[in-house]
């Protein structure tokens, strides 16, 4: 992430520096070669036509005009962007798989949420980005309803908790993460969409990330209103049209179930998170598991190798054939 700040002239700390441009640099990373370029070694692109050859992506000066252009003058549309990623917080995933939060400014990690005060009258952190008349209408979707009522089903009677959803979740999370780190600003954005506001529930922006990396689900289609352009999506098995896509209403009911049971808010000051304990617990599990069919196929093998060398059994009936032959 550095190395390509570098690359296209963002400065990330010290004087000079443009944190809230850091989207920018996830840009850049993701950026797909253009037409008729080619990707010959890690740092030598070649274009197919003409033979020019380049020791850094064909669309790098693109990107250091940009990051000129923005750091020279910010537009308005991205004033509260700005504010937010100017703290320096990336969501990013671990090897295992845990989201962490990673910080720029301080290189400091951490697997909470962080503390987004600093920039509470930013427009990001206002309740309620839609009206109460749709987020009434939401509430009667089907796909709201039937994730709340799944969800209630499965914390009222003990099969999961709101830890276990979260550890969950971490799997899908993290494969995004790998691909597509997360600013923060991203997150309180659809955080604010679907009602979740960072300084009450930290511990449910979880969801907020959930709801970027899930994908549209398997039956629903996307369609195209002609008379507004607008995009609505419609579930050919079950007959359901909505204007909201399917999987931010379910992550709304998901919330709605959490926010009905009892859920001790996450400790900062404590060493590891619940939802690390959890992770952690299921990872020992998973070496428990390894070792224990390590040893059985040794044993297995083992078996396998004294009941094929039944060596000692022929020896001695042949040396008791022997002694019979030799009284004959």
């Amino acid at each position: 992430m550095r190395d390509q700040a570098r690359e296209i002239n963002l400065q990330l700390s010290g004087i000079g520096a443009a944190p809230q441009l850091l989207w920018l640099t996830l840009s850049a990373l993701r950026c797909p070669l253009p037409p008729l370029w080619q990707q010959t070694g890690p740092t030598l692109f070649v274009h197919l036509t003409s033979g020019e050859h380049r020791q850094n992506h064909p669309l790098t000066g693109v990107f250091r005009e940009t990051v000129r252009s923005l750091c020279d003058l910010t537009p308005k549309a991205l004033v509260s962007q700005g504010q937010v990623d100017s703290m320096g917080w990336l969501l990013l995933a671990d090897k295992h798989g845990a989201p962490y939060f990673y910080n720029f400014h301080s290189a400091q990690y951490q697997h909470h949420f962080p503390d987004v005060k600093e920039v509470g009258g930013c427009n990001m952190l206002r309740r309620g980005a839609i009206t109460s008349n749709a987020a009434a209408h939401s509430k009667r979707l089907p796909t709201y309803v039937s994730a709340r009522d799944h969800t209630a089903t499965l914390l009222a009677s003990g099969v999961t908790d709101a830890v276990g959803l979260e550890a969950a979740s971490c799997p899908l999370r993290a494969m995004d993460l790998w691909l597509r780190p997360t600013l923060l600003s991203q997150l309180l954005a659809m955080g604010s969409y679907l009602g979740v506001h960072a300084l009450d529930e930290p511990h449910n922006m979880w969801v907020a990330h959930l709801a970027l990396c899930l994908p549209v689900p398997a039956a629903w289609a996307t369609h195209v209103e002609l008379s507004s352009g607008r995009s609505y999506y419609h579930n050919s098995l079950l007959g359901l049209t909505q204007w909201e896509l399917p999987q931010w209403s379910y992550c709304r009911g998901l919330l709605a179930a959490l926010r009905s049971a009892s859920y001790p808010p996450t400790d900062p000051t404590q060493p590891y998170t619940p939802l690390q304990q959890r992770l952690q617990s299921l990872r020992d599990a998973m070496m428990r598991r390894s070792r224990v069919c390590n040893y059985v196929t040794a044993l297995s093998g083992a078996k396998r190798f004294s009941a094929s060398a039944d060596v000692p059994g022929d020896s001695k009936r042949t040396s008791r054939e022997r002694r019979v032959h030799a009284a004959h």
